[in-house]
């Protein structure tokens, strides 16, 4: 992990964070997460404080402040404990636990109660502000007007040299050049990060061309999200973009994904037995940039492999690394693995396959809903995969973090709908008068799909048709 200066908050930054203290706290529910992405967009990590030995970033200051929004207001008491919601809570004890007793120290043991502060404090704060899809789409609209001004300082950037965040430490004042690309990270720590931001944010963009007079918006948000991708020089990000794509052009199929996925695994036994090197070395090919280390990472997948039985149990301290110049451990599943062991890594697989399940069964329930709906439902699982491909090449210790547990409470959040609360009258015992009732006010259940002669598949091409 790259290192960057601490150094305290300067006025501009501390007058910064108070005004997105206040709007956190003051703003409707459906709006109050949007402080936390210009947190996310426009402030370095170099600007934090320290309490106690325990530092703290605008970002986690934030979360701090919303969560004393969620307690006070009472809105954490709307969420629904899901699947996913559980596998988190697994996930982050078991990555504590294993972590300490790996190392032994206190040290240890506050490092791993830092990121856990971060994963569970994110995403059950988004769980509390996130309700149902209507409110997941006026988030992407949001998302576009705080996305278009970072766009324009990666495009400054790129054209100066200069990172006009730098000012806020954290960052260098002068863009890296690598092999004569301008590698522009913006308020990130590193341009893969920064180019990462940008590209996961494309689903989410392209759900708004679906929506009733979204087209300007959605071209808005995918061209700033386009050059934002691209200023950032790497090749990671631009993979990221590509992979949302691909998703996405999986739309038509979405009902035959069981079919998709033996796909994908008759494809990658094809390439395990026409390929010299085991399969995972097709990264290795991928790269877009002059400079990319798309083979140093389908060599760390590889030696972590090999080295099975240091790391299985509870992980490895990685002291003596595997390979000459093997020291940055790029890959996030890598990372687990290594500071969390083999149960950790199942975790992390269980939250990505219950992530999968629920966008499957949210698509389901809601076949007979309008089709912008089913689309942006879609375009979470879309995010999903560009997400799960990116961990590959690089794992979040940055801003992106928002975005990753955003997308996590979303996809659990139509999953398990948040359902709100009607009065209805009712009658008092004895009495003619009517008091209102606090009864949970479900989703209609949808009409049943007509019954055709050819079975199921037929009745998925009638679904199609009237969607279409």
């Amino acid at each position: 992990m790259p290192e960057y200066s601490q150094t305290g908050l300067n006025p501009l930054a501390l007058a910064f964070a108070v005004c997105l203290g206040l709007l956190l706290l003051l703003l409707p529910r459906r709006y109050a997460l949007l402080p936390l992405f210009a947190g996310a967009c426009y402030m370095t990590m170099g600007q934090s404080v320290n309490v106690a030995g325990l530092n703290f970033d605008i970002l986690r200051i934030l979360v701090l402040i919303g969560w004393l929004r969620v307690i006070v207001r009472g809105e954490f008491k709307a969420i629904r404990i899901g699947s996913i919601d559980k596998a988190m809570l697994w996930w982050t004890l078991s990555s504590i636990t294993i972590y300490t007793i790996l190392w032994g120290t206190s040290d240890a043991f506050i490092n791993q109660c830092g990121r856990a502060y971060d994963a569970i404090g994110l995403y059950l704060l988004f769980r509390a502000l996130v309700r149902d899809v209507a409110e997941i789409i006026k988030i992407f609209k949001s998302l576009v007007f705080l996305i278009v001004p970072l766009a324009a300082f990666m495009l400054l950037e790129k054209v100066t040299g200069r990172n006009a965040f730098g000012v806020f430490g954290g960052v260098p004042t002068i863009t890296y050049v690598r092999d004569g690309v301008l590698r522009c990270q913006g308020p990130f720590p590193h341009s893969i990060l920064a180019g990462t931001f940008g590209a996961a944010l494309l689903p989410f963009f392209v759900a708004l061309w679906w929506q009733k007079k979204g087209q300007i918006l959605a071209v808005t948000g995918v061209v700033s999200s386009t050059v934002i991708t691209l200023t950032a020089g790497s090749s990671g990000p631009v993979m990221t973009c590509a992979c949302a794509i691909l998703a996405l052009c999986l739309w038509r199929w979405r009902f035959q994904m069981q079919l998709v996925r033996r796909g994908i695994v008759f494809g990658l036994l094809g390439l395990q037995l026409a390929m010299k090197e085991p399969f995972w070395f097709v990264i290795a090919h991928m790269g877009v940039f002059s400079g990319s280390t798309a083979y140093y990472r389908a060599f760390l997948i590889d030696q972590t492999i090999r080295h099975f039985s240091e790391w299985w149990l509870i992980g490895t301290r990685y002291e003596q690394p595997w390979a000459p110049l093997l020291t940055d451990i790029t890959d996030w599943y890598v990372r687990v693995a290594l500071d969390g062991g083999l149960l950790t890594l199942i975790l992390l697989f269980v939250i990505l396959k219950r992530s999968y399940a629920s966008v499957g069964r949210a698509l389901r329930l809601r076949v007979h809903r309008s089709l912008p709906t089913q689309r942006c439902i879609w375009v979470l699982g879309a995010a999903l995969f560009a997400h799960t491909m990116t961990f590959l090449g690089v794992w979040y210790w940055d801003q992106n973090i928002v975005n990753w547990y955003l997308l996590l409470a979303m996809i659990a959040t139509v999953a398990t709908p948040i359902y709100g609360v009607r009065k209805q009258p009712q009658v008092v015992p004895g009495t003619s008068d009517a008091v209102s009732a606090q009864e949970p006010e479900r989703e209609p259940e949808p009409a049943p799909a007509p019954a055709w002669p050819l079975g199921r598949f037929s009745n998925l091409r009638y679904q199609n048709a009237c969607y279409r």
